[in-house]
């Protein structure tokens, strides 16, 4: 069975001193406003789409909460082992973009 594409995941997130695109806990592009990275995490994930990979764009509120998630590819099957370690992923990625901001 072949391997599925890799799943290339962006958030746009508020930091202390703006907005940011996030990928693997490590901000890609820094933006003074909300709908400028919401723009520029869709923007990716549309990249990884068309370069034959799977995007997802994951657009979040100023208080950290998930506003929207956009899928690019086939999206996987909903479950609730999907969403727990969807959820663990995402709580890695946020932990470290919050260590590093630290740094």
């Amino acid at each position: 069975m072949a391997k599925p594409p890799n799943r290339q995941v962006y958030h746009s997130v508020l930091k202390r001193d703006g907005w940011r695109v996030v990928q693997n806990g490590k901000a890609v592009s820094a933006h003074d406003t909300q709908k400028e990275a919401e723009a520029e995490a869709i923007n990716l994930g549309r990249q990884a789409y068309d370069q034959g990979g799977l995007g997802e764009a994951v657009l979040h509120k100023s208080n950290g909460e998930i506003r929207e998630e956009r899928t690019y590819g086939k999206a996987p099957e909903r479950t609730q082992d999907n969403f727990e370690r969807a959820f663990r992923v995402l709580l890695v990625e946020l932990t470290s973009a919050q260590q590093a901001e630290c740094k």
